[in-house]
């Protein structure tokens, strides 16, 4: 499933779906562009830093992605590996770090650490959770 589906699957269940990770010391957010907001672009996603909003690209509806010159070569590899498995970079980046790249929550659960998320945003991203490797695996194990 690409980036652009798993946002439209959401979209079902949450109203303002948003994916944020950390990549060079900031946190980055995409997030669905609202008519209200972005009248010219409504439903492409937008990438900005979380906390001021910068502007650092977009990925259009057929999935393409357009980024600003400027920014770091690390966060243009995550994002680009967002864009090829944003499952597959949340479920890493969710073992990697603790936290849901979904909805921000840490992850404490063996199930969750496993997947990378929890069962509230796998029901609400229509993503596939609870089957754990091993009974035995523990946090430290995973990372």
């Amino acid at each position: 499933m690409n980036l652009i589906e798993l946002f439209q699957r959401a979209q079902q269940n949450l109203k303002q779906p948003k994916f944020v990770f950390k990549s060079c010391n900031m946190k980055i957010k995409i997030h669905i562009a609202t008519k209200a907001h972005y009248p010219n672009f409504p439903n492409y996603l937008y990438i900005s830093k979380a906390e001021t909003g910068d502007y650092f690209g977009k990925f259009l509806k057929n999935g393409q992605m357009i980024l600003q010159s400027n920014i770091p070569d690390k966060l243009r590899e995550d994002l680009q590996k967002i864009k090829d498995n944003p499952i597959e970079f949340g479920k890493l980046y969710g073992q990697q770090y603790s936290f849901c790249c979904f909805c921000g929550t840490e992850i404490i659960t063996v199930e969750s650490l496993t997947v990378g998320y929890g069962p509230i945003c796998a029901s609400n991203w229509g993503l596939p959770w609870g089957s754990v490797i091993n009974e035995n695996l523990t946090k430290g194990e995973l990372m």
